[in-house]
């Protein structure tokens, strides 16, 4: 899922020796052994199903992690046309051309409107595919136990056609209406 809606940040990995050859340049191995296991620690919430509410941070974690792990390939072949040039120019070509079939088949996923509840986040989603309509739909988050961490529990694809007020989520037995204010945007079902 994440390729079809970032396809181009794949070809950001290209860049991966080249941050490789600055960790070698500027930073002993004891910095880079705390960067790898700093960034290997921050990404485990990932096997949760959480994911942080900042975009992109397992990416970012991702990235370093990789660099961090080849810094140690750069440094017993520092040459640089071994070690940056020819795999990032490899990188490039592989990951360019994976990210621009993604970016061209994939389609779009973008929010329309978005509403911040005490624990629960409610999007509004705009789905384009490479053909035919879009699908909109509604999507609930729900905020872990640190709000840093949130996960998606609950879609429903919207057939309301702007007639209904609610929106009811099955499987987290949630009911959302999107008419009311802020104040009072959304009950919780505990039947």
């Amino acid at each position: 899922m994440y390729l079809i809606t970032h396809p181009f940040t794949i070809i950001f990995f290209c860049t991966i020796p080249i941050l490789s050859w600055g960790f070698y340049k500027f930073f002993n191995d004891k910095i880079v052994l705390y960067l790898l296991a700093i960034s290997l620690i921050l990404l485990l919430p990932i096997f949760s199903g959480y994911h942080y509410i900042i975009d992109n941070a397992y990416a970012a974690l991702l990235y370093i992690t990789i660099s961090c792990a080849y810094y140690f390939r750069v440094k017993k072949t520092p040459k640089v046309s071994s070690t940056v040039i020819k795999p990032a120019l490899i990188l490039f070509l592989t990951l360019g051309f994976i990210g621009f079939c993604f970016g061209i088949a994939g389609g779009t996923v973008s929010v329309k409107k978005e509403w911040d509840l005490k624990d629960y986040k409610v999007l509004y989603v705009r789905e384009q595919g490479f053909s035919g309509g879009p699908s909109m739909g509604y999507k609930l988050y729900k905020y872990g136990d640190m709000s840093i961490f949130i996960k998606c529990v609950d879609s429903e694809v919207d057939t309301t056609n702007g007639d209904s007020c609610i929106i009811k989520f099955k499987i987290e037995k949630f009911n959302f209406d999107k008419c009311t204010t802020a104040a009072n945007m959304a009950e919780h079902d505990l039947e």
